[in-house]
């Protein structure tokens, strides 16, 4: 088996000159941009749904309620999207749709539901019939308060 030039795979290290100097860090498994701690589960973009990656290509990590949440969330898209109407009954659907997605999670006493914050008004910079949703919740292993963008 062939390496670099002409020495066989493995022979040596690949490259030429000493090797550059890493910060610290670097050897962090799914990285936290804000703690710089590590995390069990690889961040998922709610947008793209494809995993994160920072700015030195590695996998961004997300705690593992974090992500259990995230994909019931994903999951509950379709029942999401069925509710079309912008009326003062959206954030109390919005919040029964959540709920019944996260029953699991509520039932194994991972999480705790907070709360839902509707944003849906022109006052909050929104145009006609636009609307944000963050499902605010409590991992119950940290006591740590979150909130989902949905």
């Amino acid at each position: 088996m062939r390496g670099i030039g002409l020495q066989p795979a493995g022979a040596t290290p690949g490259g030429f000159g000493e090797p550059s100097q890493q910060g610290l860090g670097t050897n962090v498994v799914l990285p936290d941009e804000k703690i710089g701690g590590s995390h069990g589960s690889r961040k998922i973009d709610p947008i793209t749904r494809g995993y994160v990656m920072n700015d030195d290509g590695r996998l961004v990590g997300m705690s593992n309620v974090q992500q259990m949440v995230q994909l019931a969330v994903m999951k509950a898209g379709p029942r999401l999207a069925e509710i079309d109407r912008l009326d003062g009954g959206f954030k109390n659907e919005m919040l029964k749709a959540l709920t019944g997605a996260m029953s699991v999670l509520v039932n194994q006493g991972i999480i705790e539901i907070v709360g839902v914050t509707v944003r849906m008004n022109s006052a909050d910079g929104l145009k006609q019939g636009q609307a944000t949703v963050l499902f605010n919740w409590r991992d119950r292993t940290t006591r740590k308060e979150f909130g989902t963008e949905v």
